[in-house]
């Protein structure tokens, strides 16, 4: 009884706080809790791409500490090329390579490769940038390539001499070190057909492994088919001993027509039983090779003889029968059709036949998941089709039209899918295969051409002459106006930004003006001889003057102010004088109330023109 009596004393405020409680924890979960709860969950999650980049090593970026220059072999016979190769620590990208080098009389430098690695150092990638010129000279001597400078990440770094002997020959010289051979099996294709493309390292001591990584092939107009890349390592005898050569296999496919030159390039790795593969100074495994150019000649395919169905594919290829899942079908469902193609040449990036729209099927291709690296491992590429009959009156699946161009023949070879005899029955679900076969029949996509209405018996109102508008003398003037247009906007928002950004000439702009209405109210003050006029002008015309050099407003500058603008002579002399006059003469017409006239004239006009004119200098 006590408790009960208790809270009804409380009275409806005790009440109403009962019900408010669990609102009032309810809003406090929101406002602190859901916060907390999502913050620690994003704090949780992590974001796949900053996983990726946080556990890549850092690169150094720092100014490279040396550059290596060297010639390689440093003794060559007269007519025979040498390897001059230049080495920074840095990104090729941030170095600011110059157009020819300082190059000594006799002695011809020509740029043959240019690369990129990165070396692990501890849990840093350090970049390794390297330069290949090809040097020959036709007498011998020694020639000396001076010091130079470059840029990288925006400061100087000294590329050191380097030096050449040029040997006639019979003289013992020293081994060169080893140079890529470029191989390509045919060097008179056609624009789309590909190639092996093949880059020998040949070893330059028996029994010696050697390695190439970063493999390229440079030149304009080339694509590189990198789906399909083979390496291996094959022994070669000769001269008495066996050597092992490392080969780089690529597909190469020229884009256009014209003689390409192409080369190849590559960075040696070392080797493992005879050392590494570096000149004095150079790290281990980080010297760039190159090939000598080779060029191939491509020509167009011809227009003449094109066969329909033909879809890229230039080389041998043959058909292998189509299958059919099956040859009793019913209206509106689909079978599927497989045509297996095999063959030699551009087979991995072969695209499949297009069929001809047909109004008794519905023909849908199937998308191949196959890579073009295992296509042409396996030597075949298989399309797949789903056919839909929409008529039971039909006997035969659709022709597919396709085509090749054989390169060896110069022709083109048709390769058309036959069409295969099958039984169409009704189906078992009525449906409305008139809509389906005009959906699907040409007339579907058939647009009525527009007509040309027939000629006007009358000239109209605006025709004065036949000659279109755009042949007429002013329709030049038409065209060029917006462009004036445009530049008229331009000198104008031009001038806006600089007034912006300089308001004191709009101040003195306006100073000016005011200072002008002041003076030819002053002028009309002097010719009607009111001296109340001609002070109230005066000092109009002396505070606008003076105002821009204030941040105030003009009525409120006094007389002292206008004395601070003046020098030292100025002020004690006649046009300093002439302030304190106008001066003095308005506060006595302001404030003298025993006068009876009007002030006197304060002083000469001529002296206010001139300490108006002084003032009006000053802006």
């Amino acid at each position: 009884m006590n408790i009960r009596n208790s809270k009804l004393s409380a009275g409806p405020a005790a009440t109403s706080a009962v019900y408010l409680l669990p609102f009032a924890l309810l809003l406090g979960w929101a406002l602190t809790g859901s916060p907390l709860t999502v913050a620690a969950q994003s704090a949780n999650t992590t974001d796949p791409l900053m996983v990726l980049m946080q556990s890549q090593p850092p690169i150094i970026t720092a100014p490279p500490k040396q550059a290596l220059a060297a010639f390689d072999p440093p003794i060559v016979h007269v007519g025979e090329e040498a390897t001059y190769r230049i080495t920074l620590d840095a990104l090729l990208d941030s170095i600011t390579w110059p157009e020819q080098l300082p190059t000594p009389n006799g002695l011809s430098l020509r740029p043959s490769a240019r690369g990129q690695i990165f070396r692990q150092i501890g849990a840093t990638l350090q970049p390794h940038s390297a330069f290949n010129y090809r040097a020959r000279s036709e007498q011998p001597g020694t020639y000396s390539v001076p010091e130079f400078t470059v840029q990288a990440y925006g400061q100087k770094v000294t590329i050191p001499a380097a030096r050449l002997e040029v040997v006639p020959a019979g003289v013992t010289t020293t081994p060169a070190g080893t140079r890529l051979q470029l191989e390509m099996p045919l060097t008179n294709l056609f624009a789309g057909q590909s190639v092996t493309a093949r880059v020998r390292q040949s070893a330059t001591e028996p029994a010696a492994i050697q390695g190439l990584t970063q493999v390229e092939l440079i030149g304009d107009g080339i694509l590189v088919d990198r789906s399909f890349t083979q390496q291996r390592i094959e022994g070669t005898s000769g001269k008495g001993s066996n050597r092992l050569s490392f080969i780089h296999e690529t597909t190469l496919i020229p884009l256009r027509a014209g003689n390409i030159t192409v080369t190849a390039q590559g960075f040696e790795s070392a080797s493992p039983f005879n050392g590494p593969i570096a000149l004095p100074g150079e790290p281990a495994g980080f010297r760039l090779a190159d090939s000598d150019p080779v060029t191939i000649r491509v020509r167009p395919l011809p227009k003449e003889g094109e066969l329909p169905g033909f879809t890229g594919g230039i080389g041998h290829f043959t058909i292998d029968p189509p299958l059919l899942a099956t040859n009793v079908l019913r209206v509106g469902e689909p079978v599927q059709l497989t045509v297996t193609v095999r063959g030699q040449g551009n087979l991995g990036r072969l695209m499949r036949p297009v069929p001809n729209p047909t109004s008794e099927w519905q023909i849908f291709s199937e998308n191949s998941e196959t890579s073009p690296a295992l296509i042409r491992a396996r030597g075949f590429v298989t399309f797949r089709y789903s056919l839909i009959p929409t008529s039971a009156a039909t006997r035969a699946t659709p022709r597919l039209p396709f085509s090749f161009f054989d390169p060896a023949r110069v022709a083109y070879v048709d390769l058309t899918i036959p069409a295969l005899r099958v039984t169409v029955k009704p189906s078992a679900q009525p449906m409305d295969t008139q809509a389906v076969a005009f959906a699907e029949s040409p007339m579907a996509d058939a647009v009525e051409e527009p007509a040309l209405s027939e000629l006007a018996t009358h000239p109209g109102i605006t025709a004065t002459s036949l000659v279109p508008m755009a042949l007429r003398e002013w329709f030049p003037l038409v065209q060029v106006t917006p462009v004036f247009g445009f530049l008229g906007l331009w000198a104008w928002d031009r001038r806006r930004r600089y007034l912006e950004t300089h308001p004191d000439i709009l101040v003195r702009r306006r100073a000016r003006r005011v200072l002008r209405q002041a003076r030819r109210a002053l002028r009309a003050a002097m010719r009607d001889a009111d001296a109340i006029k001609l002070v109230n002008s005066g000092l109009a015309a002396m505070r606008a003057a003076a105002a821009p050099h204030f941040p105030a407003e003009p009525r409120a500058l006094v007389g002292a102010d206008v004395l601070a603008l003046l020098t030292d002579q100025e002020r004690q002399g006649k046009i300093g004088e002439t302030v304190r006059q106008l001066f003095a003469a308005a506060d006595a017409a302001r404030f003298d109330t025993h006068s009876a006239g009007g002030p006197d004239l304060p002083a000469a006009p001529a002296d206010i023109e001139r300490l108006l004119n002084r003032l009006e200098a000053m802006l």
